[in-house]
């Protein structure tokens, strides 16, 4: 398979035992689930999966989910997976086109591609984000991929041209087009800091050009920019916003405020979490709350990304709130770090508003060291809240831990990304969260901030990781199943694991055709779960990074509760691809609010 990178070698042993009892927060045993979460099917009783098919061009694959569509409205779904190149390949697994990398899109696709009508004139547009700063969309026309007008658009700074490893995209404005968010990795130009990137963010609309909404006076994007005065972010709250990569998956989008249309979610490898209105002003923290500490700016108001978060919050309280304790920071504590932590919008706690939660490095030392991911849940601005904007979910004021990753600097292969799925797993009124760490362990936990169970998918051994999780019911009675891919450096590490919604072992699969790969071997991108061909019974999609796209059926089962669309909405808790919809904004199957 090509192209690939590094060695591919283990060299360190598996590290510390679990903090104690997960900050104390009482854990729950695996137990059955006996609420269904939608209508169970006629048909019940679905098997073992089955390979039917393994599709490949030979290309590398990375955590682009393929995605599952009509493209040409004709009744029968085609197959969309990008690698470098990206390929179309019928129900059937007849390769209907293919764009190789290096025409209008560039290197890897390392995010999960958008696939949607963007302008509403029925033309399907596939949308990936690449290297050189390209954002690329095609349309699906005559049976074969197109560039679109006005594309590819560019995500290059002034001195920086990187690559864009996040992608989203939704109706931020409610005017029935679908904008493109796209974030990049890239820093510096070499050694250079004088070169560093500012802009990380960018908001793009469907005919290629930077989204500006109307009324305002001030360009709203990218993000973060140079100007003062309103709408700048050069002296934003006296302090002024600065920024770093965004190196996995940065990107969500959700309603975390009053107002009807969507903010845009942003982690930074510089402890920032961020969000941002469609007019790219990002949202104030709670102001009774969190206010400067710094001399220049002292009591000054604080956007959510203006600051460091730390694990303790004990320390935020002092460093601002109380404006006291060591400064600029302890050395003592973890403070968390956002390195490759995808952000997710959702109701947790049942009020029919949202959260924002993620998984961040919790870290400390120098050189940084990681040695525990913690899941933050943070409150939006919403006036029936007192405009708690950026304070913890009171469930949450204490993080719940997951043990040490595995982590060498100089290992390669490719190691996975904290992507959590946000599923209705056990039938009641809140969803859960169910996330791979790179610790060897898969965790769900509750929305009361409770562990549920954890499975053990590395089994012990070094450096083995997990996909982002999909949730679709398998057996047809109403209860989701968790299927997840699993990834190594040797032929025979890739497999395809599916649990019940109570963390037991259903089945776990052997990959077939496993090649030796640089980048590792076995299934990195989430699953995609769908009726393929129509037959009404599921096929699971596994993209790899050594031999292509597996195709499974699951004989017996039925898509009774696997929807898209509008349709989704009478299935919520589901999270059936990358990022929990093909618009991969991380809101769940319909990808709305």
């Amino acid at each position: 398979m090509t192209p690939r990178h590094g060695n591919g070698r283990r060299t360190a042993s598996a590290p510390a035992a679990l903090l104690a009892a997960l900050l104390a927060l009482p854990a729950c045993e695996s137990a059955p689930v006996t609420r269904p979460t939608c209508a169970p099917a006629a048909r019940q009783g679905g098997g073992a999966p089955r390979l039917v098919r393994n599709l490949s061009i030979g290309n590398t694959g990375w955590f682009s989910s393929p995605a599952v569509r009509d493209l040409d409205g004709d009744g029968a779904r085609e197959i969309v997976a990008p690698f470098y190149d990206i390929a179309v390949w019928s129900a059937d697994g007849t390769l209907l086109d293919r764009m190789d990398e290096g025409t209008s899109h560039h290197g890897r696709v390392y995010a999960p591609a958008v696939v949607a009508d963007l302008d509403g004139d029925t033309i399907v547009e596939i949308v990936v984000a690449g290297g050189e700063g390209a954002v690329t969309a095609y349309e699906w026309r005559a049976g074969a991929m197109q560039l679109k007008p006005g594309w590819p658009a560019s995500t290059c700074g002034e001195r920086v041209c990187g690559e864009n490893r996040s992608l989203a995209a939704a109706d931020i404005d409610l005017d029935g087009d679908i904008e493109i968010v796209a974030g990049t990795s890239e820093t510096e130009n070499g050694d250079d800091s004088s070169a560093r990137q500012e802009a990380y963010l960018y908001v793009f609309n469907p005919d290629g050009t930077l989204y500006q909404p109307d009324g305002i006076s001030w360009p709203a994007w990218p993000r973060y920019n140079k100007l003062g005065g309103p709408g700048g972010d050069a002296d934003r709250n006296c302090q002024g916003h600065g920024g770093y990569g965004m190196y996995g998956m940065n990107v969500g989008i959700g309603n975390i405020d009053d107002d009807p249309e969507l903010e845009i979610l942003g982690t930074y490898d510089n402890h920032h979490i961020q969000a941002f209105h469609p007019d790219g002003v990002a949202l104030d923290t709670d102001p009774t709350y969190f206010t400067n500490r710094s001399n220049d700016c002292e009591g000054a108001p604080l956007t959510w990304g203006q600051f460091i978060r730390y694990l303790d919050p004990r320390v935020e309280e002092d460093h601002y709130h109380l404006h006291t304790g060591d400064w600029p920071g302890p050395g003592w504590t973890y403070w968390l770090q956002w390195t490759a932590s995808p952000p997710t919008a959702a109701d947790l706690d049942g009020d029919g508003r949202n959260e924002v939660l993620g998984f961040p490095n919790a870290e400390k030392d120098e050189p940084y060291h990681t040695y525990h991911y913690a899941l933050m849940v943070l409150q939006g601005d919403y006036a029936a809240t007192g405009h708690a904007s950026g304070r913890r979910l009171p469930a949450f004021e204490v993080l719940p831990l997951t043990e040490e990753p595995w982590q060498d600097d100089d290992w390669y292969p490719v190691a996975g990304v904290p992507a959590p799925a946000i599923a209705n797993i056990d039938g009641d009124a809140r969803p859960e969260i169910v996330a791979p760490i790179n610790d060897g362990y898969l965790y769900a936990f509750d929305a009361d901030a409770r562990l549920l169970w954890r499975h053990n998918y590395a089994r012990g051994v070094p450096f083995t990781f997990a996909s982002e999780p999909a949730v679709a019911d398998l057996t047809g009675d109403g209860r989701p199943e968790i299927a997840f891919g699993v990834w190594g450096d040797s032929p025979g590490d890739g497999r395809l694991v599916i649990l019940s919604a109570g963390g037991q072992v259903l089945h776990d699969v052997v990959l077939e055709n496993q090649e030796s790969n640089g980048n590792g071997v076995g299934a990195i991108a989430c699953p995609t779960i769908a009726d393929l061909d129509g037959d009404g019974t599921l096929e699971i999609l596994l993209l790899t990074l050594d031999h292509g796209l597996d195709v499974y059926t699951v004989e017996g089962s039925a898509a009774n509760c696997t929807v898209a669309g509008a349709d989704a909405a009478k299935y919520p808790g589901l999270w059936t691809t990358g990022r929990g919809n093909f618009l991969r904004n991380g809101l769940g199957p319909g990808g709305d609010p």
